[in-house]
């Protein structure tokens, strides 16, 4: 069954206000008879289990993330000042050696701390990727169901309860995918990419 997509006022005359369902639209010659769902996919997206527990491994990393950093930023710290203190004892030669050694290591860490972000980045996109895939078949799979052949998004449209099947798309969403693995990229391929970004 094929799905069409409503003009902005054709919603408007069709949905807003109407109580009973299922409601069909007045049928424009040569196309058929419209038949309506409603689905919150702001709230199934919410209330996925798999993005849920994609957010929870997601803190887990960036805490670890913010470990590192910060241990990188005092390893930074605990140099500069070393070499600060040295500086009056060494040549001219040898401060710029070592000065032109933490300055390299200094932007080694800013590029690891570049790596990490995008490290972290690319996996939650991915996994958004995959429930939202997941979350596109369920809907279409309740649509099927209910025997109509147009879903709105409720963001866009005043309509009465008894169009919505947010709940059956949430409950078919659960159901497929109840939780998706995060992927991270391994540092040197990430590497390359940020590298190719700069």
């Amino acid at each position: 069954m094929k799905t069409y997509i409503l003009s902005s006022a054709l919603m408007a005359t069709t949905i807003s206000g109407v109580s009973a369902a299922p409601q069909v639209a007045p049928t424009t010659p040569g196309f058929p008879q419209p038949i309506i769902v409603v689905i919150d996919t702001q709230k199934v997206f919410a209330d996925s289990k798999a993005a849920q527990g994609v957010q929870v491994e997601l803190e887990k990393k960036r805490v670890e993330f913010q470990d590192a950093m910060t241990k990188l930023e005092t390893e930074l710290r605990t140099k500069h000042e070393d070499l600060e203190k040295k500086r009056t004892t060494m040549s001219e030669a040898d401060f710029k050696k070592a000065s032109d050694a933490f300055e390299k290591r200094v932007a080694e860490v800013q590029m690891k701390r570049d790596v990490l972000k995008f490290q972290m980045e690319s996996a939650s996109e991915a996994a958004r990727e995959q429930i939202n895939a997941a979350m596109l078949k369920a809907s279409d799979a309740i649509k099927s169901e209910s025997g109509a052949n147009l879903v709105l998004q409720k963001q866009m449209v005043l309509a009465d309860s008894s169009f919505d099947v947010t709940e059956k798309v949430s409950a078919k969403l659960n159901k497929d995918l109840p939780s998706v693995k995060l992927t991270y990229k391994p540092e040197a391929e990430i590497l390359k990419e940020v590298q190719a970004q700069k």
